[in-house]
């Protein structure tokens, strides 16, 4: 992804954060709560956590590919 791209899905996700900011009556202290939500909002994800989740799927994938054929063989 490049960083032109990150930075546009940033601002959408920054813009719906502020409005629920705006929306709680400006009270601090949930600007973390607020960038969650703006993000399930979106529909976006941050792609660190995605990047991160598939480097630990990887290795289970690869261990069940791997596992011998005749072991699923029952008969």
């Amino acid at each position: 992804m490049l960083q032109k791209d990150l930075n546009e899905e940033n601002k959408e996700i920054k813009n719906i954060a502020y409005e629920l900011y705006e929306k709680h009556g400006f009270k601090d202290g949930n600007d973390f709560v607020d960038w969650l939500e703006a993000e399930r909002l979106s529909g976006k994800q941050p792609k660190l956590i995605n990047r991160r989740l598939t480097r630990s799927l990887l290795p289970v994938v690869v261990g069940i590919l791997l596992v011998p054929c005749n072991f699923y063989n029952f008969g």
